[in-house]
């Protein structure tokens, strides 16, 4: 992740007050010039949970960035995410789940986020996966060309979600107004 997705992730509760010591580094390594970030990154293992947290509001002050609002980091964390799966660096299933799971920490819905075709082909690799799963709950498939079907479907789902919302990433100001639009 990088700097940006780093505070998206501390905002959402993804990532804890214990990683903001790498989020710092990260930061750093990236060149944004902050000698609080500098600070972090350097003596932050010795410092108080609550101390870094200070700082790291701190930090983010004194670079100009605003923690983004909570739709705003979703869909941040969301197109990492999803990127990942569509160029095969992390498996459809198992980046879904991670989707869901940040899903699940705000007060918002794939019908929110234009995810909800997506949702529902991760729901069917599910119920496919079952140990109860018959032929005729997937048109006469079999198990594994139904959860391979369905796992298809879903990389086709986020592969459009991903070419649809760039528009909206192509600069650090639009994401900031993702939010209203991506709905």
């Amino acid at each position: 992740m990088n700097f940006k997705q780093r505070i998206a992730a501390h905002k959402l509760g993804v990532l804890l007050t214990r990683d903001l010591i790498q989020t710092a580094a990260t930061g750093t390594e990236e060149g944004y010039k902050s000698g609080i970030l500098h600070q972090m990154a350097s003596e932050g293992r010795n410092m108080h949970p609550l101390q870094l947290s200070e700082l790291y509001t701190a930090a983010l002050s004194e670079l100009g960035i605003t923690e983004p609002i909570v739709k705003a980091a979703l869909l941040r964390l969301l197109r990492y995410y999803i990127h990942k799966m569509v160029y095969q660096q992390m498996d459809v299933a198992k980046g879904f789940a991670l989707v869901d799971s940040m899903m699940n920490l705000t007060e918002y819905f794939y019908p929110d986020t234009g995810l909800e075709g997506a949702y529902e082909q991760y729901t069917a690799i599910a119920a496919y996966s079952s140990p109860w799963f018959e032929p005729d709950d997937a048109g006469g498939l079999s198990q594994q060309d139904a959860i391979d079907h369905a796992k298809q479907a879903l990389y086709d789902a986020l592969q459009h979600w991903l070419n649809t919302t760039a528009v909206l990433f192509s600069s650090e100001e639009s994401l900031s107004v993702a939010h209203a639009v991506a709905v």
